[in-house]
């Protein structure tokens, strides 16, 4: 038998070019391009529903769904073998609901009560960094999602001492502790391997980026920076890893720059030193020959990104196609999402946390190893 949904009668749909002037000023510019965005789903008053953008397509199936039924025919013809997998999501996110138990339900329980996998979360020290991560979270969820977010991504910063700012006090004395002063040994090494530095753009004053030369053959693939390693010592080896990174990744093949924190904001995060890839495979590469050369160095470790070592030290992340955000950014705005969310759900269901990450799951991430299931970009409903 086939399933029974139901547009979700908390919300009210508005048509683009019926929102007050107020309410059109204040969505994003993509939004207002009526070909991707229908319009609103607006919540009632009191309602802890969020507002959400929907597209044309998606509006056409939430209006198909104001009388209960199973999904409509045309919906299966439009989205094909993937109308399930969007009909899941929608339900996840409250815009449908499906039929259970003689009543209709959405959210994340709808799909089952989280299990409790001890490596949900990931292993080791990132795994242990990313559930502590969200249980501080988990304390704030009454915070708007974008604060939420920040601190979800900045978890495991190392605070800017006073002392710090004494010993390195400017960008000229971090140079110079990193050893990347202008004259020191480690950037004329750099500078002979046809590495260069140019000034960042002002969105990216935080770090220095070195950038590879281009392939020598004309035809050869072009560097694509697809894959980041992140690099997690603590701040008082940061030379030591600095000077490993400068030395190794110029004779390594797929590699196209690095980048290093740059000032007190940049040097203090833990993913304080990155290094960028084509592919899978230049990735272990460099992964490997990094290794053995930060051998016993202390490490902070990168919060919702995928182990390479058990300390922390090594892991790694790709963003999602054509975003204008980072994996850890575009995690992390999801679990804050999903973190408000979970606060509404019962008590005695799960922690808040554990249904941020179980609802993450289902949306194609694999929250033990932070890395997404193959499709997840190709398949992501629009307007959500």
């Amino acid at each position: 038998m086939a399933q029974v949904y139901r547009a979700n009668p908390g919300y009210t749909l508005v048509p683009l070019d019926r929102l007050p002037a107020a309410d059109r000023a204040a969505l994003p510019g993509t939004a207002l391009d009526d070909s991707e965005c229908y319009g609103l789903l607006v919540p009632g008053r009191d309602s802890p529903l969020p507002t959400r953008p929907i597209s044309p397509d998606l509006a056409l199936l939430y209006l198909s769904l104001i009388e209960p039924g199973p999904l409509p025919g045309y919906a299966r013809s439009r989205f094909g073998p993937q109308l399930g997998w969007i009909a899941t999501q929608l339900v996840l996110d409250g815009v449908l609901e499906i039929a259970r138990d003689g009543g209709f339900t959405s959210g994340a329980l709808a799909a089952g009560r989280p299990d409790a996998d001890p490596d949900d979360g990931g292993t080791g020290r990132i795994g242990e960094l990313s559930r502590a991560a969200l249980r501080y979270a988990q304390c704030l969820a009454d915070l708007p999602e974008p604060l939420l977010a920040g601190r979800l991504y900045s978890y495991g910063r190392t605070p800017v001492h006073p002392r710090l700012r004494e010993r390195l006090p400017n960008r000229s004395a971090i140079a110079d502790h990193l050893g990347l002063a202008p004259d020191g040994q480690l950037v004329r090494e750099l500078s002979d391997a046809r590495w260069t530095a140019p000034a960042p753009p002002a969105e990216h004053h935080h770090w220095w980026h070195w950038h590879a030369p281009p392939p020598a053959d004309p035809f050869a693939p072009q560097h694509t920076s697809g894959y980041k390693l992140y690099v997690s010592p603590t701040l008082a080896v940061m030379p030591d890893a600095v000077r490993a990174v400068a030395q190794v990744v110029p004779g390594l093949p797929g590699v196209s720059g690095f980048k290093v924190g740059a000032d007190h904001v940049g040097l203090c995060r833990p993913d304080r030193l990155v290094v960028y890839l084509d592919q899978p495979t230049d990735l272990t590469a460099c992964a490997e020959a990094l290794r053995d050369k930060l051998s016993g160095l202390p490490a902070d470790g990168v919060t919702f990104s995928t182990a390479l070592t058990g300390d922390g030290l090594l892991s790694w992340g790709t963003d999602p196609p054509g975003a204008k955000t980072s994996w850890r950014g575009w995690v992390t705005a999801r679990l804050a999402r999903y973190l408000a969310a979970a606060q509404l759900a019962d008590p005695g269901a799960a922690p808040p946390w554990r249904l941020a990450l179980h609802r993450l799951r289902l949306s194609g991430v694999d929250t033990r190893t932070w890395t997404a299931d193959r499709g997840l970009w190709a398949t992501s409903p629009g307007g959500r």
